[in-house]
């Protein structure tokens, strides 16, 4: 559509500017077409490595990876970056560490990742001990978006997955699939917190905080 467009403002450009026929007419608009084209294409090959995905030869042909202490560091001496010297940048906002490469943010522990294992994660990267500065690749799994939800949660009340009804009751209940399920109606908020957990475990494994 966009071409056509195009074709239609050259066309009517020639139009007006000369006295040709038809077939001369889309000579040259064929001629000015590919012009445009290859250079659309070349200006999309020098600009594309700035914005594309990286890759795994590119990252460790410029860092380093140390999955004991979670750090990533220069292999190059470039601008204010120094063989030897940690790459990244920690978000008070987030408490992420960012590093910069080829023009681009990325999240440090995606990028520790991707050097370690050499693909990309297919989910988001949970911090096991919800310190996300800490990128030790033992301390880094592969989860959904509510598994690591599941990970950081914190009770309001005391005991997770608790609240009390109006009769005096304690209730459990889950969310699941962002919706509140009913897990029992008990005596005491330690037995309503015994079925969550169980509930929770069963549904969400290791990435359960039960706190």
């Amino acid at each position: 559509m966009a071409d056509m467009k195009r074709r239609d403002k050259i066309r009517q450009a020639i139009d007006a500017s000369a006295n040709l026929t038809a077939e001369q007419v889309d000579k040259i608009l064929e001629a000015v077409m590919q012009t445009l084209n290859a250079s659309a294409n070349e200006l999309r090959q020098r600009s594309g490595p700035k914005h594309s995905a990286i890759d795994v030869e590119y990252v460790r042909s410029q860092l380093s990876y140390e999955p004991e202490t979670g750090l990533l560091r220069w292999r190059i001496n470039w601008m204010r970056r120094q063989i030897g010297s940690i790459a990244g940048n920690l978000r008070p906002q987030d408490g992420y560490i960012r590093v910069g490469l080829r023009g681009r943010a990325y999240m440090a522990h995606r990028v520790a990742w991707l050097h370690y294992h050499g693909r990309w994660p297919e989910a988001e990267i949970d911090h096991i001990n919800n310190d996300r500065a800490d990128n030790r690749i033992t301390n880094l799994r592969e989860a959904t978006r509510q598994q690591q939800l599941w990970n950081t949660r914190r009770a309001k009340n005391g005991l997770k997955g608790t609240h009390m009804a109006q009769d005096g009751r304690w209730m459990a209940q889950i969310k699941l699939n962002g919706k509140s399920t009913h897990i029992g109606a008990f005596k005491t908020q330690g037995e309503a917190h015994e079925a969550y957990v169980a509930r929770a475990k069963k549904e969400f494994g290791d990435f359960v905080k039960v706190g």
